[in-house]
C-alpha cells in the first residue's frame, strides 16, 4: 500500500502481470540461479559488507529513507576500489529477486559522499523505490546478461515494463530529496552515469516532466509536511531553552508553547493534484492506452 501511494499505476499493473506470469517466472528462475552463482564471485572482490565505521552515516541515511517510504530496509553492499574502477556499477544500484525476499542496495560509498545531501537523497531514494516497486529482477536480468550472457527472453518480456518503471522510482527519489530542485539535480547525476548494462529507461525529458507533475501532487505535499514537522520538533528538542520572562498571571500553558506554524508548511494545498491526475498526464504523454 505504501508503494501504491506514489507509484505510477501502469508500472504497478505490469509488475503484477510479471509476478503472475508462468512464462516470465520460469524464465526468471534461470536468471536467478546465474545471479546467485555470480554473487559468489563478486564477494569480496567487488562487493563488500559495510563493516567500515565511515559507512555508518550512509547506512543511517538508508535507514531513515526506509522509514520515510514505509519499506523494509534492504541489505547494503559497498563497492570495493576494484569495482569502482571497473565502471560496471553506478552510485546506487538495486538488485532483487522476483519474490522481493532478498533485496540488495549496492552503493558506491565514496561517490555518494561526494554528492550534495539533496542529490544523494534522490539517488538513494530512487534506488530504494525500485526495490519497493519490485524492479529488482529488471536490474538482475540485465546484469546477469552483461556478465554471464543469456536472458534475452526475459529482457524482451521486461522491455515495456522496464521503459516506464523508472517513473515510480523517480517519484520515490523526489520524496527522499524533499524538493524538486534537488531531485532534478540528482536525476541529472543519475542519467550522466555511463553504466554499460543499465536497463533502457525512458528519456530524460519525459522523466523531468513527470517529476514536475508529481511535485504538485498531494502525496508530495503530505510527505513534505510530515518531514518538515519532524525536523522542526527535532530542532526544538536540540535547541537550548531560551530564557523568557514569566508568563502573565492567568495565561494558559498553550500560549507559552513555541509556535512553528509560521515556519513549517502544514497540510495539503487546496490546488494539489491527486495522484491519478499525475498518472493520466504521464500516460497521455507516453501514448499508452
Amino acid at each position: 500500500m505504501a508503494r501504491a501511494s506514489y507509484a505510477y499505476g501502469v508500472d504497478v499493473r505490469r509488475a503484477r502481470w510479471f509476478a503472475n506470469s508462468s512464462l516470465s517466472q520460469t524464465a526468471m528462475r534461470a536468471i536467478e540461479l546465474r545471479w546467485y552463482r555470480l554473487v559468489d564471485s563478486l564477494t569480496p572482490d567487488e562487493l563488500a559488507y559495510p563493516d567500515d565505521p565511515n559507512a555508518m552515516p550512509l547506512l543511517g541515511e538508508v535507514s531513515a529513507l526506509a522509514q520515510l517510504l514505509h519499506m523494509r530496509a534492504p541489505g547494503v553492499r559497498l563497492l570495493t576500489e576494484r569495482a569502482r574502477a571497473s565502471g560496471d556499477w553506478g552510485l546506487a544500484t538495486p538488485m532483487g529477486n522476483v519474490r522481493g525476499s532478498e533485496d540488495w542496495l549496492v552503493l558506491d560509498a565514496e561517490g555518494l559522499r561526494a554528492q550534495p545531501p539533496g542529490e544523494r537523497a534522490f539517488l538513494l531514494g530512487a534506488a530504494m523505490g525500485h526495490l519497493q516497486c519490485g524492479h529488482g529482477p529488471i536490474f538482475v536480468s540485465h546484469f546477469v546478461g552483461h556478465r554471464a550472457g543469456g536472458g534475452r527472453l526475459v529482457r524482451r518480456l521486461l522491455a515495456s515494463w522496464t521503459f516506464l518503471s523508472v517513473f515510480s522510482a523517480d517519484r520515490a527519489g523526489l520524496l527522499a530529496a524533499g524538493g524538486l530542485e534537488a531531485a532534478l539535480m540528482g536525476l541529472g547525476t543519475q542519467v550522466a552515469q555511463r553504466v554499460p548494462w543499465y536497463p533502457a529507461f525512458a528519456p530524460l525529458h519525459q522523466r523531468r516532466q513527470s517529476l514536475e507533475d508529481f511535485e504538485r501532487s498531494r502525496v508530495a505535499a503530505r510527505v513534505r509536511t510530515r518531514v518538515a514537522l519532524a525536523r522542526a520538533r527535532l530542532n526544538l528538542q536540540r535547541a537550548p531553552a531560551p530564557e523568557k520572562p514569566p508568563a502573565p498571571e492567568g495565561a494558559s500553558e498553550a500560549a507559552s508553547e513555541p509556535d512553528t506554524s509560521t515556519t513549517v508548511p502544514r497540510g495539503v494545498p487546496a490546488n494539489a493534484w491527486p495522484l491519478a491526475r499525475c498518472d493520466q498526464r504521464l500516460t497521455r504523454r507516453l501514448g499508452l492506452f
